[in-house]
């Protein structure tokens, strides 16, 4: 039977991992629309230069700054965000390229289990929220320098020789690097810690102390580094700190929290949380399937390969998520996002992985199968989900909220110096079929600036001509009652949102030119069977199809 070499293979796997999350998120990532930050970096960067890199930088993220400065520099309008979200979703696919990389060249894993571990990554509800958010790009490269770390250090401790040192201190400064981009991100170092586990049965338990020690020291040294120089930054007037930048004063309490929350999210994989309970019976369900499977292995690896090697094993099952968790657990704040908990979640997929196989130890000639079996079920799957949730939870939410400031642009008269108001709207007012925190399904207006700042781009796209087109109104936001003051445009946008809900008018209580702008961008659905819905459905399916196609021949090839 004819076989491609394992280079062929090892490439045609990377390909496909590079070119997947934009085949996956291409609805989300060329939709119109822009999240949060977007509105306002996409103005400061051309009007206030600077400004993005110090806000950045007193947050300990200097290099975030710097990055998110010089890519937004040659984009001027709403419509170019998309080359942010390009650039995120070719940052997701390196991402997963190098995780399959280090895992099938330096720590020995087949690479049909490689790969499928580097597509979960690709959908994960993280991923899904960095490809919708254009100014988020730049967290991915604390990621890649996360890998990158770990790499040059795993490279050095295995040569040996004077060039040890040059490979750890290489490794060192990846850390410090990506910490001073995006704290969290840096420590995905710690996915490979857990990945290198079963490599390490063979060595005598000093080794592997030894080994893991090297480890654990690239990385405090790397986030003592970091934080050694965002504060020489501060204390020399180069950067002002921020308020934020402040220590947890009751760890215990913060332990309890990370276990309720930012634990049990990693845990469910490909199913989002959701602020209202609406998703919480398959939350639940998969967190605990997950958690049984990683328990499992843990108790396989005590009686199969002794207790030395299960004693590390549980040490490090215990450990790893806190370290890679380690930077929000010790910053102040308690806010449990997804972007912030992609080291954590690529911990526990590694350990879900080594359950699987412990697992499928009692399974006879079906046991080499079982684990990439269960991987593909949860990429496929996970495919499907990241999918539609990044596009109707991100894109759609945002679209919706851009023609009604789009609409209301067309009701301000530059030349009258009117004044408007803006009523924003609150998170109870969300059409998302699921709300989470600042992410999946939220509104970008339920906030005083961002209105602001999108009907700023909004105004100068309408009259390109009027270069002081801002200055020509005057804007107040609120999220209360309109005022007893007068106003001559006054957008009501928690009235033009109600009338998009199920229990609304359905779009009839707006007027006709942004009813109709609406109902463009709501989900696709094959209610109707549209010509538009079934060319939509045929799209998914063959989608769907080619993914699997593409996962099975990863798998057999």
């Amino acid at each position: 039977m004819f076989r491609f070499s394992h280079h062929w293979r090892l490439g045609f796997t990377l390909a496909v991992l590079l070119a997947l999350p934009v085949f996956t998120y291409q609805n989300t990532i060329f939709a119109r629309f822009g999240l949060r930050d977007d509105y306002s970096v996409l103005r400061e960067v051309h009007e206030e230069p600077g400004k993005v890199t110090a806000f950045c930088a007193s947050h300990a993220r200097p290099i975030l700054g710097w990055l998110m400065e010089q890519s937004f520099r040659p984009l001027h309008v709403i419509d170019d965000l998309k080359w942010g979200r390009l650039l995120a979703a070719f940052c997701i696919g390196l991402v997963a390229a190098g995780t399959v990389l280090v895992l099938v060249r330096q720590l020995g894993w087949r690479l049909t289990t490689a790969a499928l571990v580097g597509g979960l990554i690709v959908v994960l509800p993280s991923s899904q929220v960095l490809v919708g958010w254009a100014i988020c790009w730049g967290h991915l490269v604390g990621l890649l320098l996360g890998i990158a770390g770990f790499a040059a250090a795993e490279h050095g401790l295995r040569g040996g020789g004077p060039a040890r040192w040059r490979w750890l201190l290489l490794g060192w400064a990846c850390v410090v690097a990506g910490a001073v981009t995006y704290q969290s991100n840096a420590l995905f170092y710690t996915v490979f810690l857990a990945a290198a586990l079963p490599g390490l049965r063979t060595q005598p338990p000093r080794a592997r102390l030894t080994w893991l020690g090297a480890h654990l020291g690239v990385i405090g040294a790397g986030m003592t580094g970091a934080f050694l120089l965002a504060k020489g930054l501060f204390a020399t007037g180069i950067f002002l700190q921020s308020e934020r930048v402040a220590f947890e004063p009751d760890l215990w309490g913060k332990l309890g929290w990370f276990v309720r929350e930012p634990l049990g999210n990693a845990l469910s994989f490909i199913v989002i949380n959701d602020d209202e309970g609406r998703t919480a019976l398959w939350h639940l369900l998969l967190m605990v399937l997950v958690a049984g499977v990683i328990g499992a292995g843990a108790i396989g690896e005590l009686r199969r390969h002794g207790r030395a090697s299960g004693a590390l094993w549980s040490a490090s099952l215990l450990g790893l998520p806190i370290l890679a968790y380690a930077v929000s657990i010790i910053a102040a704040e308690r806010w449990s996002t997804y972007r912030t908990i992609y080291a954590l979640t690529g911990v526990l997929l590694v350990f879900f992985t080594h359950g699987l196989e412990h697992i499928a130890h009692r399974w006879g000639r079906f046991s080499r199968w079982f684990a990439p079996g269960v991987l593909a079920l949860l990429v496929v799957a996970g495919w499907v989900f990241a999918r539609q949730q990044a596009y109707e939870l991100i894109a759609v939410p945002q679209q919706r909220e851009l023609a009604m400031m789009t609409d209301a642009a067309g009701r301000i008269d530059p030349s009258r110096h009117e004044r408007v108001f803006v009523l924003t709207p609150d998170a109870d007012d969300s059409c998302g079929a699921l709300t989470y925190a600042d992410e999946f399904g939220s509104l970008s207006t339920a906030s005083e600036w961002t209105p602001k700042e999108m009907l700023k781009h909004v105004m100068h796209e309408r009259y390109p001509a009027l270069a002081d087109v801002n200055t020509r109104y005057t804007l107040t936001c609120e999220d209360h009652c309109s005022p007893t003051a007068h106003f001559d445009v006054t957008i009501d946008l928690p009235s033009e949102f109600a009338a998009l809900k199920p229990e609304g008018a359905m779009l009839a209580a707006c007027r006709p030119e942004l009813r109709d702008t609406l109902a463009a961008i709501q989900p696709p659905k094959l209610s109707g069977h549209t010509a538009h819905d079934l060319l939509t459905w045929g799209v998914d399916v063959l989608s769907t199809v080619a993914v699997v196609l593409g996962v099975l021949v990863v798998a057999l090839v």
